[in-house]
């Protein structure tokens, strides 16, 4: 349909006609207005083309029956909040300037006008419209201004009209038509090619109900490229950008190399690329720290592999073709990797050759030779950094983030294939989401399917969402409390809520200064109207807001630093002042001495309460690995569940027990057997076995010689660890007792190796301190210098546990727990103590003379006293050398060991 006011001739502009009865330019004498009078005023209903096919009434009337008997009507059935009326289908029209309509029971709130428009109809003739009304084909999609035109069948939607008044687009394809609002991207109707007509339908009642916002659909997906989620999702093809603060963070490159053209894989698995990553600083919840990528180069599908060692690549690599074998049906002919040393070793050489593969690898510093390994890498860590950052997650799950990116960048379209999905062309079969995706990180609830559980039990335990399982149907979750993975398809998502909240600490920092600042309003002045801008309204609308500083803190008043914490040598020296938040100080030494005073506890708490931000857990049962057990006896430090977690680590629970950590007929050398191929493995078991050594000090020996073989161990140093744990095994549960004996006396046991160390003739020194009878400080180390005598050694053991006793009498003091007693220091070399006692230097104490000072001047100043002790009571013994049985099980009974677990 075309209205009329144009001109229908087809000149052109450089053969423009010329009117024979007025003489102007741009008209002929039969449309010629001084003749024939102007035509009412008319509205241009559509453009007309430059050659417009004119239909004789006949082929006209033909047309319309042709259209009446073919149009499809609307689907019905649908919800009737989506369309308002279904008697009747609305055509999109590009070429019409108005919406025109032939059914009045389509509109609403017709009017009639005295100027109503005149419409050109396709066969040429004019016809007027009859009224104008509203119509609602969709609820999305209101139209004003709707022509009603009696003789016409058709209902027709302007699309210049839509753009205009909905600030919208229509896109158009070969069998469909998509109406979308350009700021938002939601869609407000679609529409299918039927005869050569665009038909407009309803949209689904479930898409007219909700539609999701494209953030969230892009952070389900795991934060895609914006080319690859509008192909996955057509609806929002017409999306400039994503503006996710994650993707920016996580996903910024640097300048790519140059694009290459090769030559691709024409069957699968014709290449096979792969890669190694890692290590990262920090370990995974199940103990990673690398991960192996192996990438087909025909389909580009990834398999991604964790591992805690890279010698774990042979056996990973094995079941990899293993799997490809048996579910393709193919073997790998070319394997692609660069030059890692894990890819070079003897029995993957062998196996490779075995099977007829080639390997490739790249020139030395040329990664871009295996490009796409190295960049699949890139896109796996930029997507897991991305997924970790968006959902507050720590860094120990970085190999759930890994796996998940790894899972969903398998499903998405692939610019080297043609936008074609890697895993569609591997499985073209299968479903591309098994399951729906969730947002990696959020909180959800999985149902507790465990025996026995109570009527009013939650029937959900609260987890994060992690992944979803290879071969399992169901989602990965994991309950930090429980320490707990879950694999299960009955699970709740709270996609807008994270685990992890950004920040878990409520309290100020220094940066927050603006939480400092009291906002304080008040009322601008009221601008007077403008002389030559009177309807300029005021320049401002709101209260004005000022920030003033508070008040400065009052000045805080200072208390004495303790000797112990100050960093000054000279104890006679007046201690510097240091700031305190407020003089009652005596709550806490009150505290820690009487445990059982319940109303100064109290008081302790609530003047804590009141200063920072505290919370009560109640009683001290387990810290930082540290089990603690409490009666009215005593209390008892073990560290059980961390010893059997090493035990765990290692294979070793199952070993045999032995009664000795060392092997006293074995001395340590350094090059003792072939080097470890892996360091960092025993560098971490030597590091637990130290920190085992918290509650366990018959080990302290063992781990003190272990620990001097960080930097070359060899299989010997191994072996040494493996005994080591074969005697925890023996005692998991034992720890440190500690009850009141009735007196509070300080007593040091110090020994020492002469020349123990078969390497450097070092000397160990070795002490153990007990306060009121129970074990408080202990070490066992090599000296710094070469003893000539074991007098010097024996009196270089004694010097430095006179510092440790020294440094816990004033600990004691400051706590109010100490007594006016001397402390005494038990030693089996006679000579030393004659050394330590006897005034008189000659010339084989020299060398020592300034310990001697030491030791002499805190003799004769009365803070300790030397006492013998034969060998069989020295209790530090256990410290300096490696023992038989019997006599282990003596010292560690005589030191205060004790197994809560032990059988009765």
């Amino acid at each position: 349909m075309n209205s009329d006011g144009g001109n229908n001739t087809g000149f052109s502009r450089r053969n423009r006609p010329k009117c024979d009865f007025c003489h102007k330019i741009g008209h002929t004498k039969d449309r010629c207005w001084k003749l024939h009078g102007r035509p009412p005023t008319p509205v241009t209903v559509a453009q007309i083309p430059p050659s417009p096919i004119v239909l004789s009434p006949e082929e006209y009337a033909a047309y319309q029956q042709f259209k009446l008997t073919t149009m499809p009507l609307s689907t019905t059935g649908m919800s009737t909040a989506c369309v308002s009326n279904t008697a009747g289908s609305w055509i999109i029209d590009s070429g019409a300037s108005d919406h025109i309509s032939g059914n009045p029971n389509l509109l609403s709130h017709i009017t009639k006008h005295r100027h109503l428009p005149l419409i050109t109809l396709a066969n040429g003739l004019q016809t007027s419209a009859s009224g104008i009304g509203q119509a609602l084909p969709l609820s999305s999609l209101p139209l004003d201004s709707v022509l009603y035109v009696p003789n016409t069948p058709f209902n027709l939607v302007s699309v210049s009209k839509i753009t205009r008044a909905l600030n919208c687009s229509v896109t158009f394809s070969a069998d469909s038509v998509i109406v979308q609002d350009r700021c938002t991207g939601k869609t407000i109707g679609v529409g299918h090619e039927s005869q050569g007509l665009y038909h407009l339908h309803p949209l689904d009642p479930i898409a007219c109900v909700s539609v999701e916002p494209a953030i969230t659909l892009h952070n389900r997906l795991g934060h895609p490229s914006l080319s690859k989620f509008q192909r996955m999702v057509p609806g929002f093809s017409n999306l400039s950008s994503l503006e996710c603060e994650s993707c920016h963070l996580g996903k910024q490159p640097r300048k790519s190399f140059p694009r290459r053209v090769n030559n691709r894989a024409t069957s699968p698995f014709d290449l096979v690329h792969t890669d190694v990553w890692g290590p990262y600083r920090v370990t995974s919840t199940l103990g990673f720290r690398y991960f192996v990528i192996f990438v087909d180069d025909f389909s580009r599908y990834t398999w991604l592999f964790l591992m805690k060692e890279r010698f774990e690549l042979f056996h990973i690599f094995q079941t990899f073709c293993a799997e490809i074998q048996t579910q393709f049906g193919h073997s790998i002919k070319i394997l692609r990797s660069d030059n890692a040393k894990e890819f070079f070793g003897a029995s993957f050489n062998q196996f490779m050759t075995s099977r007829g593969m080639l390997h490739q690898s790249s020139c030395v510093h040329t990664p871009q030779q295996n490009g796409v390994a190295e960049r699949k890498n890139r896109h796996l860590v930029d997507t897991a950094r991305t997924l970790l950052l968006h959902s507050h997650t720590p860094p120990q799950y970085w190999a759930d983030a890994v796996l998940t990116a790894c899972h969903l960048i398998n499903r998405m379209p692939s610019s080297v294939l043609n936008n074609e999905i890697p895993y569609s062309i591997l499985f073209p079969a299968r479903d591309l989401f098994p399951l729906p995706p969730h947002v990696f990180g959020c909180v959800c609830f999985v149902h507790d399917t465990t025996p026995g559980l109570a009527k009013m039990a939650a029937r959900s335990i609260k987890c994060i969402f992690l992944g979803y399982s290879r071969l399992q149907k169901g989602y990965r979750c994991y309950s930090p409390l429980l320490k707990k993975h879950f694999i299960s398809a009955d699970v709740t998502f709270i996609e807008s809520s994270f685990y992890y909240p950004l920040s878990s600490v409520n309290t100020p920092s220094c940066l927050d200064f603006t939480s400092y600042l009291r906002p304080i309003h008040q009322e601008p002045p009221i601008n007077p109207p403008s002389d030559e801008h009177p309807n300029c309204p005021p320049m401002s609308d709101r209260p004005l807001q000022v920030y003033h500083r508070r008040p400065r803190p009052p000045p805080i008043e200072p208390i004495m630093a303790t000797p112990v914490d100050s960093p000054m040598t000279d104890p006679a020296s007046p201690p510097s002042p240091t700031p305190a938040l407020d003089t009652t100080q005596d709550n806490l030494p009150i505290a820690l001495r009487k445990g059982s005073d319940d109303q100064g506890i109290a008081l302790l708490k609530q003047h804590l309460f009141s200063k920072f931000q505290t919370k009560d857990l109640g009683k001290l049962r387990y810290f930082l690995g540290i089990e603690v057990a409490q009666s009215q006896d005593g209390i008892a430090l073990s560290q059980r569940k961390y010893a059997l977690d090493i035990l765990e680590e290692t294979g070793l629970l199952d070993c045999r027990p032995v009664d000795t950590p060392m092997d006293p007929n074995v001395k340590l050398v350094s090059e003792q057997g072939d080097l470890l191929p892996n360091k960092e493995k025993y560098r971490r078991l030597i590091g637990k076995l130290n920190y085992l050594t918290i509650t366990r000090p018959d080990i302290s020996f063992a781990v003190s010689v272990l620990s001097q073989f960080l930097d070359k161990p060899c299989t010997g140093h191994w072996d040494a660890a493996i005994r080591v744990l074969r005697y925890i095994k023996k005692t998991p549960g034992q720890g440190l007792l500690f009850e009141d004996r009735g007196h509070r006396d300080i007593v040091g046991y110090c020994d020492a190796d002469w020349a123990g160390c078969l390497m450097d003739r070092r000397s160990t020194s070795g002490y153990c301190i007990l306060i009121g009878g129970n074990l408080i400080s202990w070490k066992s180390k090599k000296q710094d210098v070469v003893a000539r005598s074991s007098a010097e050694a024996e009196y270089r053991a004694m010097a430095l546990v006179t510092c440790e006793i020294l440094w816990l009498k004033h600990l004691l003091q400051e706590l109010k727990y100490g007594n006016t007693k001397p402390a005494q220091l038990m030693c089996d070399n006679q000579a030393a103590m004659h050394i330590a006692s006897n005034p008189v230097y000659h010339e084989r104490t020299k060398h020592i003379e300034v310990d001697c000072h030491f030791i002499r001047e805190k003799i004769t100043s009365g803070h300790i006293i030397t006492k013998y002790v034969n060998t069989t009571g020295q209790l530090a013994d256990i410290l300096t050398k490696s023992l038989r049985g019997p006599r282990v099980e003596y010292i560690c009974n005589k030191l205060g060991t004790y197994d809560l677990y032990a059988p009765a």
